[in-house]
């Protein structure tokens, strides 16, 4: 359905005036207006719903408008858009229908991922009956309401939790905030996802709860764990460790440097029956270090450290450290040895991250091959238009 309207039918928005500057982004169809991309930004307060328009022509999208970030305004449609209960629940239903698509193996899913379904600023995790969504941004906050009567109109789950924790609220001038938005939550609940077990407190986890947008590569990383002696960097609370186990690895250590994570892993491993499945607290770059010098080798090699350049400034010390950890990730491989290492900083695209990769395998000796390279899960889609979107890389490799 159209959710374009005319004038008449809508109630009047503020304009804002395009710059000539944000001619091609528009022409690419970039769903984001940068600050400077505005001509005479009014004083509005955050969140507010605008009208874009240039200064000469016809065309013009709705969005919604933050005098405070450097992101000014998010697009939600094309044309006047009429913002309502009905407009939100096409939106959700839509993304809804998309996951029940997929038919993924796992009870844990993304059911709403930003801009990728017209949503910018919210991300929904659905928990079996548990609804976990995060808001990044004054807009989103103010279109929450319509997001819950949405959500509980077409899924009526049992509670939805607002994780609004992210660190990325402070670039709209946002607190945190931690709540419930209806009904109630358990506080500790348990999920099947490929046919393994997590228990998982979503009041107290990182991010929503799991690492949901690594869930398709460990499944595939799996399929090279027989009879392997594996090393998972970076384990959290164990995802890919029993993804190697249940594909047949030998031995499985997962090393972590949260204390909470790995409390979490050890009874999750439990869950799953795998007391071969081992974890200790340390740090990625100490602990490699040590495994090097013991002279200890693995067959397979998990590497998923949290995002190092989380601002383009931090780019070049980003590199330097993911450059040094796949240097040690490289040493600990044994011949034909088999490396999936990521990234999950959208500052470093593919290309830049494989190009880390050559030099940190050339500064080990080691020739490595690209059997893969992967992205998000399918749950989590990105926009060809917002290349921004598209922020996890995972490249599978193997090591002569």
């Amino acid at each position: 359905m159209n959710d374009t309207v005319s004038p008449s039918m809508s109630r009047s928005l503020p304009v804002l005036t395009l710059s000539a500057e944000s001619r091609k982004r528009r022409a690419r169809l970039h769903p984001w207006v940068f600050s400077n991309e505005i001509q005479k930004a009014p004083q509005l307060a955050p969140g507010s719903l605008v009208l874009l328009k240039f200064p000469a022509g016809s065309d013009c999208w709705t969005a919604y408008y933050n005098p405070h970030s450097l992101i000014a305004a998010r697009i939600l449609g094309d044309g006047e858009c009429r913002i309502d209960a009905a407009w939100m629940s096409r939106k959700i239903a839509h993304a809804i229908a998309y996951r029940k698509a997929l038919a993924l193996p796992r009870e844990a899913i993304r059911l709403v991922h930003g801009e990728a379904d017209g949503l910018p600023g919210l991300v929904i995790d659905s928990y079996g009956p548990h609804l976990v969504l995060q808001s990044l941004t004054a807009g989103m906050d103010a279109l929450l309401p319509l997001v819950v009567e949405a959500l509980c109109e077409q899924i009526s789950p049992k509670g939805i939790l607002a994780r609004c924790d992210s660190e990325v609220r402070s670039l709209e001038g946002l607190d945190s905030d931690t709540r419930m938005l209806q009904g109630g939550l358990e506080k500790s609940i348990e999920v099947m996802c490929h046919g393994l077990r997590f228990e998982l407190n979503l009041l107290e986890s990182q991010k929503t709860g799991l690492y949901l947008d690594q869930m398709e590569n460990h499944a595939v990383l799996a399929r090279f764990a027989s009879g392997a002696d594996a090393l998972d960097v970076c384990c959290y609370t164990g995802s890919c460790s029993f993804f190697m186990k249940k594909g047949g690895a030998g031995t499985v250590l997962g090393i972590d440097c949260s204390a909470a994570a790995i409390e979490q892993a050890r009874r999750n491993a439990e869950l799953n029956g795998m007391s071969e499945v081992t974890f200790e607290i340390a740090d990625a770059f100490d602990r490699l270090k040590s495994l090097v010098q013991s002279g200890r080798q693995f067959d397979l090699i998990n590497l998923d450290p949290p995002p190092f350049a989380k601002r383009r400034k931090d780019l070049d010390n980003a590199l330097r450290g993911y450059r040094e950890l796949n240097r040690r990730a490289f040493r600990l491989l044994k011949p034909g040895g088999i490396l999936a290492t990521s990234t999950c900083s959208h500052h470093i695209a593919p290309e830049i991250f494989l190009e880390m990769l050559t030099l940190a395998a050339r500064d080990s000796m080691r020739q490595a091959r690209v059997i893969e390279v992967r992205q998000q899960a399918s749950d989590h889609p990105w926009l060809l238009a917002a290349p921004e979107t598209r922020y996890l890389c995972c490249a599978i490799l193997q090591v002569d």
